[in-house]
């Protein structure tokens, strides 16, 4: 199945945010492989340029938080960046993991459909990120299994711009107004917005548009309750183990 019909199903679609994050190192691939062997529909993952233009996986502008290294990754080197431990943090079994690039991703995950989130830096940089990700993605066959997202709505301007059939998906918190402007105009396939803000009708509104609507971050049994009576296409969750709990509950 292809991203444009996961978008369309009729059942909820469960995508790992950052892999299966409450169980392994987020980003990296030993939490996209796991997310996958725990019934994940979809990965999301975060990506965004190092110094010298390479794509990493990543989710912050820098180290600190997920590896043993310091310091912004846009003045470095993925050489450099490859040096710092991205595992260890979470546990010593991880010890040894790298920050992925997002080759290693799509050549891992061959048949995984993917939601990548496009972490923008200066405005002068983000055409360049951009078109680096859309050349990696085309590299790998990969344009009709990924979604590209961002919270930053020109650099989805900026794909559209170049790619007029590729998934695209804005992220945004609170309500949208006009509610479908945006969408229309970058003629989106989803609309993700945070759980704290969901409301039902701008979801029903949405789904009967053609739009997916992907609730993010679901990190507790009671937002994905809500979630799901909400009649949301999908949601962004960082415990996988909600999938078992909410299909043996049906």
């Amino acid at each position: 199945m292809n991203i444009q019909e996961w978008l369309q199903a009729d059942d909820v679609v469960w995508i790992a945010h950052r892999g299966a994050k409450s169980e392994c190192p987020e980003n990296t691939l030993p939490a996209f492989t796991r997310a996958v062997a725990m019934g994940a529909d979809m990965i999301e993952l975060d990506v965004r340029s190092a110094g010298d233009g390479s794509l990493i996986v990543l989710h912050d502008a820098t180290l600190e938080r997920t590896t043993n290294g310091q310091g912004a990754v846009s003045d470095m080197t993925l050489a450099q960046i490859r040096q710092y431990d991205a595992g260890a943090w979470f546990d010593q079994r991880f010890q040894g993991t790298v920050i992925p690039t997002l080759d290693e991703v799509l050549v891992t995950l061959p048949h995984t459909c993917l939601n990548i989130e496009l972490k923008t830096g200066p405005a002068e940089r983000t055409h360049a990120l951009v078109r680096s990700v859309l050349g990696c993605i085309y590299r790998h066959g990969a344009a009709g299994r990924v979604l590209l997202s961002s919270f930053d709505h020109t650099a989805l301007a900026a794909v559209r711009s170049l790619d007029p059939t590729i998934a695209l998906g804005a992220l945004f918190v609170g309500r949208l107004w006009p509610p479908f402007d945006l969408a229309e105009t970058l003629r989106l396939d989803s609309l993700h917005p945070d759980v704290e803000h969901l409301d039902p009708h701008f979801v029903a509104q949405a789904k009967a548009r053609g739009y997916a609507v992907f609730a993010w971050t679901v990190r507790s049994k009671e937002a994905l309750a809500l979630c799901l009576q909400a009649g949301v296409s999908g949601v962004i969750l960082d415990d996988l183990t909600y999938k078992q709990t909410a299909s043996s509950s049906v």
